[in-house]
């Protein structure tokens, strides 16, 4: 991990700055940083306060997959920040392979969707092997029509709680929550081993079943955010 204190935070992304906040999944203490950036006025210029790994791991990407991956570290470095509570932040830096490096017995993820981005961090215990988060912006109609036969195995439900381009899309990310959970200590899920089972909109919480050898029931945690358009899902396993 890459430490910096907060005047390097503030000469490489000046007014760029995500809101973080602490939340509870069940009884575990979850720090989410969350931001939406702006291509257009992203200054090419702070890439040279970067430290030269990272400079390095980035030069020959697209200007926005570069602003997307720093967006990310970004956030990464100032959820870690409110969990730890030390005073620094931290870059997220890749191993050799390119896995997600996170602190000694610190378990995070990320995600991006257009111009979102999102980080959470959990300390891990003998409750918590890994995190997942995902972030989706909400699908048009006919996306989630054309998706409702794969993502819910089956007709779109008569009995459906939410309007279709909610359930599609919340569906959809719950199972990439999961998904990003299970990467991370290794193990990688087949979508179609993943059933949704059941949405509580009072808990916000949606069940997903995933078949064999894990045969388990998992509850995602969900938000939707009205004046975003979007929706975010996390999970703990």
């Amino acid at each position: 991990m890459y430490k910096i204190n907060q005047e390097q935070y503030k000469r490489i992304f000046g007014y760029f700055k995500p809101i973080t906040k602490n939340f509870i999944i069940g009884s575990q203490n979850v720090s989410q940083s969350f931001c939406h950036f702006s291509v257009d006025n992203f200054n090419i210029n702070n890439f040279d306060d970067l430290p030269l790994k990272l400079k390095k791991d980035i030069q020959n990407f697209p200007i926005r997959r570069k602003i997307e991956f720093l967006a990310g570290r970004v956030c990464s470095a100032t959820a870690l920040e409110n969990l730890l509570r030390d005073g620094e932040y931290y870059w997220r830096l890749k191993s050799s392979n390119g896995a997600v490096l996170w602190p000694n017995n610190i378990a995070g993820s990320i995600s991006h969707s257009n111009n979102f981005v999102t980080a959470v961090t959990i300390k891990l215990s003998n409750e918590v092997q890994s995190i997942g988060v995902d972030i989706e912006k909400i699908m048009s109609t006919q996306k989630a029509i054309d998706l409702s036969e794969t993502i819910l195995k089956c007709s779109t439900p008569s009995d459906m709680i939410m309007d279709i381009t909610h359930y599609i899309t919340l569906v959809f990310s719950a199972q990439e929550s999961l998904y990003k959970a299970f990467s991370s200590i290794g193990i990688t899920l087949s979508y179609e081993d993943i059933f949704c089972i059941g949405i509580n909109k009072e808990k916000k919480t949606c069940t997903l079943h995933v078949g064999n050898p894990i045969n388990k029931v998992f509850e995602v945690h969900f938000y939707f955010s009205k004046y975003y358009n979007l929706v975010m899902t996390y999970v703990l396993i």
